[in-house]
């Protein structure tokens, strides 16, 4: 299984954002505070949190740094 593509909107410090990722190999760099690990946690949040729970405590570790708006987040897998 490959991630293809990565969307987020309203999360963390993402109002709007996203990633194509080539087969292979990916790097992402950047400086400190860019994102690089908000992308990683969409990720493992896309592949393991069940968003049907409702949990306050991950809601508030994955809302919108800016507050308000409706997470979106969508991967796409070959």
């Amino acid at each position: 299984m490959q991630i293809t593509e990565l969307k987020l909107k309203n999360f963390k410090k993402f109002q709007e954002f996203s990633l194509g990722l080539k087969p292979g190999i990916n790097v992402v760099y950047g400086e400190n505070e860019k994102g690089k690990s908000t992308l990683l946690s969409a990720i493992i949040t896309a592949l393991y949190v069940d968003p049907s729970t409702r949990s306050k405590v991950i809601l508030d570790r994955i809302q919108s740094w800016k507050g308000g708006g409706i997470l979106e987040l969508s991967m796409q897998l070959i």
